[in-house]
């Protein structure tokens, strides 16, 4: 075969195996978990998703290792896998090692159904001691159809209601766990997002409930390069000796190599017992020492500390349905003829945003410059509209089909863009040094990729955003938000709803309001360090009363956790 058609087939066989969320697992994370999971030697392993059987072989050699009872323990091993050529790789690897008596059943394991207790010996997959694996990863706007009914299906038969925002992974945890004995363990590589997002709470609240013992690793580097959602490994025992829950934050997979796995069996970890009501909160916290945690929680719970929402509603910005065709430049705008009465000034980017105040002359430099910063707003029916020379554009809109777009297709008429605001403030959506909180000067609306504060109170809109750059706040944005594998810091609009900011009242808000503009001056001068500096002066000392030690904890626990997801984008 020539080398340009070896390339083009495994460039095929490579995005074949991203739909079906399959990314095989490096070698070392395999072995640690098979040696986590296996103890005994009369154990029996089940991989639920084997793809190349990895964890079969791993566990093989881990069976042998312990002395299986049987020269050939292939018969206590047992692998379910969609993919037919994968099969067969992971059955002739484990003939190569002299199993004889592989157990591999070529289905969707969402089909099969696990044994009670008395059916298990003649069932097809039996109950086991250990389930290991690597579910697979498809993110729930490509997770749907039958795949996704079924999966659903099979997480409700297990007690456990998941969302429409469900990834893969999730119901397949959640099944896999059907197969355990009641002794069992689970050992699973797993998006990071396990710990973080809101749809993960129910698997949360099953794995505390069904496991006495639960590790988390976490890695700072990505342990999957073609993917980039952050990886953690998922070690849970219900038999483990004192009931808590772990998290190991390392740095690659180097650091692996220094871990005992059986002392993790021994639980010489230090442990968090969270209590019941906090079950189906985020684990991100966890990240933390559980000693910066404790002061971290011991501040925000202070009356003087409150969520973001006590001050207004955090939502979306305009979505036009097709930006490139409703956002227009000063080039665009007189090239078109499009009239003033038809055009608002908008902000369609975070990278528009470069300080913590946006003033006119920030977006009227925009628009000398050509960006696209005006919005196409047109809310007259079609026959007034036709006298105008907008209307010449929105014909060659339809020639280009924008009103068969999607969100364009669900209004009437087609071109009126809904939900046009002004909000008081901007809080960035998707960030990557730190989130920031912008006062709209400007008074512009903006586009859905920055969300929009509606500030209650408007005199509340400045001292907020200036208190918004204090530790304690910036601290709190990445435990609500969510961590990408590139670095990204996400914040939906409800996660940013629950962002802990300072209660603003007489003592302080005139001041931070006072202070704005210097702020505004060091993010501009990209010195958001001296920013911050001056914001933890007035909020965490001067408000607060904290000490110095209790700063640099804070300071400390912003620094550990932002410096992890700053390590993904390497």
């Amino acid at each position: 075969m020539a080398l340009e058609e070896e390339s083009d087939l495994e460039s095929r066989s490579a995005s074949a195996r991203k739909e079906r969320g399959a990314f095989y697992t490096p070698k070392r994370i395999a072995s640690f978990i098979a040696e986590w999971a296996i103890r005994d030697k009369q154990d029996k392993l089940l991989d639920p998703g084997a793809g190349e059987g990895i964890f079969l072989t791993e566990g093989y050699k881990r069976l042998k290792e312990l002395g299986s009872g049987s020269n050939d323990p292939s018969d206590q091993i047992f692998g379910v896998e969609l993919d037919t050529n994968a099969v067969r790789d992971a059955t002739e690897g484990l003939q190569e090692l002299g199993g004889t008596k592989v157990r591999l059943v070529n289905r969707d394991f969402f089909d099969i159904e696990p044994p009670t207790p008395l059916e298990s010996e003649s069932g097809m997959i039996p109950l086991v001691d250990t389930v290991v694996g690597n579910p697979p990863y498809i993110r729930y706007h490509s997770f749907k159809g039958e795949a996704r009914s079924k999966g659903l299906a099979a997480a409700k038969a297990a007690g456990v209601e998941l969302t429409s925002l469900t990834s893969s992974w999730a119901p397949f945890i959640v099944h896999a766990t059907r197969f355990l004995t009641s002794k069992g363990r689970l050992g699973m590589v797993v998006p990071a997002e396990l710990l973080t997002v809101d749809y993960a709470a129910p698997i949360r609240q099953m794995l505390l409930e069904q496991f006495k013992d639960i590790t988390i690793i976490s890695f700072e580097k990505r342990v999957f390069p073609e993917v980039l959602e952050d990886t953690a490994i998922l070690l849970a025992d219900k038999n483990g000796g004192r009931k808590g829950l772990s998290v190991l934050r390392l740095v690659d997979l180097e650091q692996l190599n220094h871990l005992d796995p059986e002392s993790l069996a021994s639980n010489a970890t230090p442990k968090t017992i969270v209590p019941r009501n906090e079950f189906e909160e985020k684990w991100t916290r966890y990240l933390l020492a559980f000693g910066d945690y404790a002061i971290y929680r011991e501040v925000v719970s202070r009356p003087e500390i409150v969520p973001l929402s006590v001050f207004g509603r955090v939502d979306i910005g305009v979505v036009t349905g097709d930006n490139e065709y409703f956002i227009l430049s000063s080039s665009e705008v007189s090239a078109l003829h499009i009239e003033k009465k038809f055009l608002k000034p908008i902000v369609s980017g975070a990278n528009h945003l470069e300080g913590a105040v946006f003033a006119r002359s920030d977006w009227k430099k925009l628009w000398d410059t050509n960006h696209k910063c005006k919005l196409l707003h047109i809310t007259l029916p079609k026959e007034e509209i036709k006298k105008y020379s907008v209307w010449q554009y929105l014909l060659k809109g339809e020639d280009k089909q924008i009103h068969e777009r999607y969100k364009t297709s669900q209004r009437d008429p087609w071109y009126e863009v809904p939900y046009v605001r002004i909000p008081s403030c901007f809080l960035t959506y998707m960030s990557y040094k730190f989130p920031r909180l912008v006062l709209n000067k400007a008074k512009v609306t903006n586009t859905n990729t920055i969300h929009s504060v509606m500030v209650i109170n408007k005199n509340h809109a400045k001292p907020l955003v200036a208190g918004f750059y204090n530790t304690l706040t910036l601290l709190s944005t990445e435990l609500v938000g969510r961590s990408y594998g590139g670095g990204v810091l996400k914040l939906e609009t409800q996660e940013a709803e629950k962002i802990k900011v300072p209660r603003l009242d007489h003592r302080i808000s005139k001041e931070l309001a006072n202070n704005l503009d210097r702020v505004d001056r060091l993010i501009k001068k990209k010195a958001p360090d001296e920013a911050i500096r001056l914001i933890d002066g007035m909020v965490l000392e001067g408000y607060l009363g904290l000490g110095t030690s209790v700063v640099k904890k804070l300071m400390e626990a912003y620094g550990s956790i932002r410096s992890r997801r700053l390590a993904k984008a390497l």
